[in-house]
């Protein structure tokens, strides 16, 4: 097992922003042995040793660009391994100076946290904006099909207007048809008694003429 040490310099802004305490991290989860600590001209220098492949993941890992933390650039070199490490420490400066790296940390975290807190309000602001305009397409919407609706019932009073015309017509073609039906046995029974009047009468005139004719031929008179 190749075992390695690089020693790396961090440029930007990686001071009183809580950088050690990520690389310090980092560092034990991936098996890796050494020391992290601020300089004096803002820079961090990281001493790590551990195995090539670790190493190599480490050196991509530590190179982090996450606010309030902004790694603008690393300088690596490689160095022959010690072995001097037993696990991976902060080296803190004196009291003072870490007091006042701890309250800019958490005066970056309060800052992020009131950034994301405007973020979620604006967000949440533009959420219920959609809603209200949904809202008012909906709204939009059921008025036109209220609109539609209404028209469909003028349509249909209007159905039910023609068909009540419509039953009106036919009732008076029934009434028609009754009184057609009424005149045609009237004029039936017209027909009916006019003949039977005129054989009648047709039967007395014939008795009389026949009677004349005898009454006649008594008298000695012929009648061709």
């Amino acid at each position: 097992m190749d075992l390695i040490r690089s020693r790396y310099i961090i440029h930007g802004d990686v001071q009183r922003v809580g950088y050690r305490d990520v690389v310090q991290k980092l560092a034990i989860k991936n098996g890796i042995k050494g020391e992290v600590r601020n300089l004096e001209d803002l820079d961090v220098q990281i001493i790590a040793e551990g195995t090539k492949e670790a190493i190599s993941h480490f050196s991509n890992i530590i190179y982090i660009q996450d606010f309030p933390i902004n790694v603008e650039s690393i300088e690596t070199r490689e160095e022959p391994y010690t072995g001097e490490f037993r696990t991976f420490k902060i080296i803190r400066g004196d009291t003072g100076e870490e007091m006042a790296e701890r309250m800019d940390t958490a005066i970056q975290h309060l800052n992020l946290i009131g950034k994301y807190s405007k973020t979620a309000a604006d967000n949440s602001t533009t959420l219920i904006e959609m809603m209200h305009t949904s809202l008012d397409k909906q709204d939009q919407m059921l008025e036109k099909q209220d609109k539609m609706l209404e028209k469909q019932d003028r349509m249909l009073q209007k159905q039910d207007q023609m068909i009540g015309k419509q039953d009106q017509m036919l009732g008076k073609q029934d009434d028609m048809i009754s009184v057609q039906h009424e005149t045609v046995d009237e004029i039936k029974g017209l027909r009916k008694d006019s003949k039977s009047y005129l054989e009648k009468e047709f039967s007395e005139i014939h008795k009389r003429l026949h009677s004349i004719e005898n009454a006649l031929n008594d008298a000695g008179i012929k009648i061709h």
